[in-house]
């Protein structure tokens, strides 16, 4: 088997960590590379394993994408799967998930088995019964407003032979960088593309640039013009719907941050060809409040600060 290459690209998550904290960011696109050998430096692994943590919210909403991703997979197949289906199947994700952190099966697999944030940094024992039960009525809520929505009804009217993508990692070039999207789904509308975009969420201020960069996918690898796209942002705990039409100078603007972004991603780089880093061009952040949130704080402030005593003995 080929070595895995390191090869820089960009994607709305990506630029959105390297604004928050360049230490962070360097973390999970260079120090945790390779992590995933039993040959890696123990940094490298350790790494690795804090990149997929996920916090309860973070964990929740993938249970939430993945029940849709599994129903919508079902529509196309020719089934259409109730909701106590979907229901039942998000309850069975939830208690394998949890069971899997418990158990800590992600010492032997980071990227594949649960590993919950409040566990492993030891906030798990302030989880209370009444606190996982709200996790669980929101998946279900969520779940439950996926199925009643419009955005459903039109997937099922157009049919599977009109949809664009379902959950599918693709790139398109800018400047000779992948700018990588992941689409919840995307299907023909009339001579236009409809774009969804399930969030399980609060709305972000990010939002519309998101939708911004799906255009530009759309526009790039479907030839859609700027005014045949549209989006549908659902945002699933509220139970409400927001249409974006993005517009072509917003369009070409956003086409320029990214670039921009890009350029200041690069220009930290200790050897822009390669993709090679140093973790001394990339400080931490002033926000200590960030900090206590961060999957990376037991590499950046120490198992004293960055890690409790509990997780320490186990």
């Amino acid at each position: 088997m080929a070595e895995l290459t390191n090869t820089f690209s960009w994607s709305h998550s990506r630029a959105k960590m390297f604004r928050e904290c360049l230490r962070r960011y360097y973390w999970n696109y260079y120090g945790s590379w390779n992590g995933w050998r039993q040959v890696a430096p123990e940094e490298a692994r350790l790494a690795y394993r804090l990149k997929h943590l996920a916090t309860l919210p973070m964990w929740a909403g993938g249970v939430v994408h993945r029940v849709i991703e599994n129903a919508l997979r079902a529509i196309r197949a020719g089934q259409n799967p109730a909701l106590e289906a979907l229901r039942e199947e998000a309850r069975l994700w939830l208690n394998e998930g949890w069971a899997q952190s418990l158990r800590k099966e992600w010492q032997r697999d980071p990227k594949r088995k649960v590993n919950l944030f409040e566990h492993y940094y030891g906030a798990g024992a302030a989880i209370s019964k009444e606190r996982r039960g709200e996790l669980r009525e929101h998946v279900f809520g969520c779940v439950g407003r996926f199925f009643e929505s419009q955005a459903r009804a039109l997937l099922l009217r157009e049919g599977p032979q009109r949809w664009l993508a379902l959950e599918d990692l693709q790139s398109f070039d800018l400047i000779g960088v992948p700018v990588w999207v992941k689409l919840d789904a995307a299907v023909r509308e009339g001579d236009g593309a409809a774009i969804i975009d399930w969030k399980t969420g609060a709305r972000s201020d990010d939002d519309p640039a998101q939708i911004h960069t799906y255009a530009l996918y759309a526009m790039t690898r479907w030839r859609f013009h700027c005014g045949q796209i549209a989006a549908r942002v659902i945002y699933l705990r509220e139970g409400a719907e927001e249409r974006i039409v993005p517009e072509a100078a917003a369009v070409i603007d956003h086409r320029e941050t990214i670039m921009a972004s890009i350029e200041k991603m690069r220009s930290l780089l200790a050897d822009p060809a390669a993709n090679e880093a140093s973790l001394d061009s990339f400080p931490m952040c002033d926000d200590r409040a960030k900090c206590a949130r961060c999957n990376f704080k037991q590499l950046c402030l120490g198992k004293e600060e960055g890690i409790c005593q509990r997780q320490e003995k186990g």
